[in-house]
């Protein structure tokens, strides 16, 4: 933290942002910043993955209690049944791709965070677009919602 805090003293960067790190290590490193007057990371970016067991209960979790935003991005890297269930919702309501009712999926379940979305080539940018402005139906929020069987693991070295 302290080498990051050095790059927005020198004015090199505005923000600091995390992703792909461990939400712990994001929170502990929020709270020496705060414990010793340090900058902060201030956004996370997750991949664009609708829905993944630890995304509500660690990383929008995390977002909301740290005050940070929370930045979507990429493509959808959901298979199987995930992948053919957003392809079925994008057909019936004659959208581009399975990775548009993500976005729309992830804009209306969590509206609460400040969300951002990017893209690297215009195929991206339309997507986006049509995420941006599309409404789901209850229904359809349940039909992404479907249990995925996901394995919830606890791991305590204390036990």
């Amino acid at each position: 933290m302290k080498s990051l805090n050095e790059l927005i003293v020198n004015q090199k960067v505005k923000l600091i942002g995390a992703g792909d790190i461990p939400t712990w290590v994001v929170s502990k490193g929020n709270q020496y910043g705060r414990d010793h007057g340090l900058g902060q990371f201030c956004t996370y970016w997750h991949g664009l993955e609708a829905p993944v067991w630890n995304f509500d209960i660690e990383i929008a979790a995390m977002c909301k209690e740290e005050n940070m935003g929370l930045v979507i991005h990429g493509k959808t890297e959901t298979g199987g049944s995930m992948g053919t269930r957003l392809g079925h919702i994008a057909q019936r309501l004659d959208v581009g791709t399975g990775e548009t009712v993500e976005l729309a999926y992830a804009l209306r379940k969590y509206s609460h965070e400040i969300l951002s979305t990017g893209c690297c080539n215009l195929e991206g940018a339309e997507f986006g677009l049509e995420g941006l402005s599309m409404e789901l139906t209850g229904e359809e929020i349940e039909q992404i919602e479907i249990p995925l069987n996901w394995e919830i693991v606890i791991s305590c070295n204390r036990c």
